[in-house]
């Protein structure tokens, strides 16, 4: 049996709720005859999570399922598509990560349109959902994605994407974008950035921006970046539906060495928040955030890793009150066996340590591993 016939077959013996998942897999496994090739591939994580919190109960834990798929559709063109499962409780949602077309005129530029990773810091424009692909299971907790914890940022965006290369050492992104709004009826802890896939609340947008710079001969990527976001009240819960709440724009740098066995990871992020709310959500604020990440790879398949990050925020910043953000600083030790390189286990323990939570130490052993 075909893999659609299969496909039909099961999907009339299960809810409709089941069908979306069932088409995703058929659309991106079904084999495929096109004109140009298609990359495709598979990420997944399995862990278990023990930490020093009474409430918490130590846990096997399944990661994202997340399946992408590029294909050159023209000799200049190129289509981009990924899709997540990840956890919502004790369920799972199917979260459109990434979905864009892109058309290159030269080297020098190249336009796209659709959602992407903002392109801020070298983190988030280069590990993307898999977990294999960076070297601990955590990242840095200030650039959790949207829907996460502890998100401050709009790691994705929807829009036009420019890019190119100037030279041999120099590149750029360039995007604008829907603006972002938060939901703030919903309980503080429940609250989450969010992204204007189809419908954007204001006619503001949102204006990004990276350049780097490559040293090959040390060897060192040096990168800066800015952002300037309105945040939006998505219901009305604080001030009058699609009311300003904060006016932010961030700036930072971020660099990338990596020679031998000894690799070196950097960015630093500042905020400057402006209060649009009158003072019903608090006042302007300012903070800085940053992390330095170290690695050294003492064999072919062990390598030890550290992190320290920090987040530094204004006391009554109406940006950060509004998304129930804290000040923290956290220290990160990991040590990663690389099975070969479809795999690799790694056991992590991360501490961290808030002005006004108490102080979490988790340990995460993860096994992350791809398809395809």
């Amino acid at each position: 049996m075909s893999l659609d016939s299969m496909g039909c077959f099961v999907m009339n013996f299960l809810p409709r709720a089941a069908h979306a998942y069932i088409l995703i897999v058929i659309l991106v496994f079904s084999p495929i005859v096109p004109s140009h090739g298609v990359e495709l591939g598979v990420f997944g994580d399995v862990s278990f999570v023990t930490n020093d919190d009474s409430d918490d109960a130590s846990s096997f834990v399944l990661g994202g399922l997340d399946l992408y798929g590029a294909q050159n559709i023209t000799d200049n063109t190129m289509a981009f598509i990924e899709v997540v499962f990840e956890e919502d409780g004790n369920s799972f949602v199917v979260d459109v990560e990434r979905l864009w077309i892109k058309r290159s005129f030269s080297n020098a530029f190249q336009l796209g349109a659709g959602r992407f990773h903002a392109p801020l810091g070298y983190w988030n424009r280069n590990f993307h959902h898999g977990v294999l692909i960076q070297d601990t299971p955590s990242r840095p907790a200030f650039l959790d994605f949207e829907d996460g914890d502890s998100a401050t940022l709009p790691l994705h965006m929807v829009g036009l994407m420019a890019t190119g290369e100037i030279g041999t050492a120099l590149s750029y992104e360039l995007g604008v974008a829907n603006s972002t709004a938060v939901k703030t009826s919903r309980p503080i802890d429940e609250r989450e950035i969010l992204i204007a896939n189809t419908n954007d609340t204001t006619d503001d947008k949102s204006f990004f921006g990276r350049m780097t710079y490559d040293i090959s001969r040390i060897p060192l990527q040096l990168g800066l970046f800015a952002m300037s976001n309105k945040l939006h009240d998505h219901d009305g819960g604080t001030v009058a539906k699609g009311g300003d709440i904060a006016t932010t724009s961030v700036f930072g740098l971020d660099l990338r060495f990596e020679k031998n066995a000894f690799d070196a990871l950097a960015e630093y992020y500042y905020y400057d928040n402006q209060d649009e709310t009158g003072g019903i959500a608090g006042d302007d604020g300012d903070a800085d955030a940053f992390y330095i990440q170290l690695g050294y790879r003492f064999t072919e398949y062990w390598k030890l890793i550290y992190r320290y990050e920090d987040l530094s925020i204004d006391d009554n910043d109406s940006y950060f009150n509004v998304l129930g953000s804290e000040s923290y600083s956290g220290n990160v030790a990991a040590l990663r066996f690389d099975v070969d390189e479809t795999n690799a286990i790694t056991l992590e323990v991360n501490k961290k340590s808030f002005d006004i939570s108490d102080d979490v130490t988790e340990v995460t052993l993860n096994w992350a591993f791809m398809m395809f």
